[in-house]
């Protein structure tokens, strides 16, 4: 008998439970009127769907497995590496259990709407891991658009017209992989001393940097290239400080140091349909940036690019490579206004900030800014989704929020207090083990050596035996209460 499972809502037609023999309850499986034999899921069995405000179904799932995959790489890497000398099999390691561990739960608030916002998650944090890239992307979207509302109406409330905006991606010929993280430093040193030429200061007023790197898999050569998000006067377009493609790519190909013409492709930003952005209403220009957010704020590589599952090698290959060239290497900066702007709005850091409250519109229902609703997902290995593991009522996301900073700044202070007294336990020890080896010079340079190259264990049973070695004069005791 063929059987299927679908969710509570797929039929309308009348249902019969029945008994398939196979353990499960009567009610179980049931029949609908043309025969088909299927599970309807209960609200337990139901897998996360988070959709984003537009409808789009939020990829956690893919994101997760490919995470798992990717955690799979670097093991394997550990292995292939730790007969090596000086090897980062230990490096490896702790990457993939990071990765194995990241976002293994996630808690949301439900808002009134039904929508879902996160509220509580722990993310890995390592550099190429898919899911922490999608969350840092749409940070960085999330950030874009508030840095684009307030400067269009910064400009609105000063002249009466908002500012206008460019795309511009500037790139290189492809390069080795050794050689990446040198062509993206020196693209980063070109770009900075080409935003300080009077041409660039004439016409840009502001701009936003998001370097990415992909990888031609079949060549296996890398491409780095720059998204940029440049803000420009209202009469940028008319007036003579106005840029050509041509006078960008020479721009360019001047300060990357080519002798080649490099791609460069620029863009005026404009709303769906080709409308004008002046033409709107100042409170929908930030919405119609949409697009142009969704561009710059790229992943510093696509996880496509590196986990390629029908060749191990590669994908080993290619990790080992973005982990050593991206490492250490800021992705995206801001210049110009957009910086002062940034700053302003006390923006965190997309990078190595925090990635879990990445939106923070507040709801348009005013109880539900005081109370709120709580879901949360786990991760199941067996149905390799997230399931439901619980759902509660509790204080505002801000208040809780605000509760868990109290009481992780006391666990840190907990913390510093308690390293401060390990501090000055080790000088002590560093004191009496000097004192054991007494004043001769040899004894003292050995005694140092010791110090240097022994594991702390053994340097504290030295000392123990040296207490116990030691004879006391007569009358004295060694434990004295005085």
């Amino acid at each position: 008998m063929h059987t299927n499972t679908t969710t509570t809502g797929a039929t309308c037609q009348a249902q019969t439970p029945i008994d398939l023999k196979d353990g499960k309850p009567l009610g179980y499986w049931v029949k609908d009127e043309q025969g088909r034999v299927y599970h309807i899921k209960t609200k337990a069995e139901q897998p996360l769907l988070d959709r984003s405000p537009l409808g789009r179904v939020r990829p956690w799932r893919v994101h997760h497995r490919d995470g798992l995959m990717l955690a799979e790489v670097y093991e394997s890497m550990a292995e292939l590496t730790a007969e090596q000398p000086d090897s980062n099999t230990a490096k490896y390691l702790d990457k993939a259990r990071r990765l194995t561990q990241c976002a293994a739960f996630a808690e949301f608030q439900r808002l009134p709407s039904g929508e879902l916002r996160l509220h509580d998650s722990s993310f890995c944090r390592v550099r190429l891991c898919p899911m922490c890239q999608w969350r840092r992307s749409l940070k960085l979207g999330a950030q874009v658009r508030q840095v684009v509302e307030r400067a269009n109406a910064d400009r609105i409330k000063e002249t009466g017209a908002p500012l206008r905006w460019l795309m511009v991606t500037l790139t290189v010929r492809n390069v080795e992989g050794p050689d990446l993280g040198r062509e993206i430093d020196r693209l980063h040193k070109a770009i900075n001393n080409m935003a300080k030429c009077k041409t660039w200061s004439a016409a840009v007023l502001g701009w936003l940097r998001a370097t990415e790197v992909t990888h031609n898999t079949k060549a296996d050569t890398y491409h780095p290239h720059m998204h940029l998000l440049l803000c420009v006067s209202p009469s940028y377009f008319r007036g003579r400080n106005y840029i050509t493609q041509k006078g960008w790519q020479t721009m360019w190909a001047h300060y990357a140091g080519t002798d080649y013409e490099p791609v460069v492709d620029v863009r005026a930003v404009k709303p769906a349909g080709g409308a004008r952005l002046s033409d709107l209403p100042a409170g929908e220009q930030a919405a119609a940036m949409g697009k142009a957010c969704a561009e710059v704020s790229k992943y510093a590589a696509k996880p496509a690019d590196y986990i390629i599952p029908q060749d191990w090698a590669a994908s080993m290959q290619a990790v080992a490579v973005l982990d050593a060239m991206l490492n250490k290497r800021r992705m995206t900066s801001w210049g110009g206004i957009l910086k002062a702007i940034a700053k302003g709005l006390q923006l965190d850091d997309p990078e190595n900030g925090d990635l879990v409250h990445i939106d923070e519109t507040a709801s348009a229902d005013e109880t539900a800014e005081e109370l709120a609703h709580y879901v949360a997902y786990s991760w199941a290995m067996g149905a390799r989704d997230y399931l439901p593991t619980y759902e509660r009522d509790g204080e505002s996301p801000a208040k809780e929020r605000a509760e868990r900073d109290a009481n992780r700044e006391a666990f840190r202070a907990g913390r510093r207090e308690q390293a401060k007294k390990e501090w000055q336990e080790g000088l002590d020890i560093i004191d009496l083990y000097m004192q054991a080896a007494g004043w001769d010079p040899k004894e003292q340079a050995k005694a140092r050596h010791a110090l240097q190259t022994l594991p702390r264990s053994v340097i504290e049973r030295q000392l123990r035996e040296y207490r116990e070695a030691i004879e006391l004069p007569e009358g004295w005791e060694e434990d004295s209460d005085g």
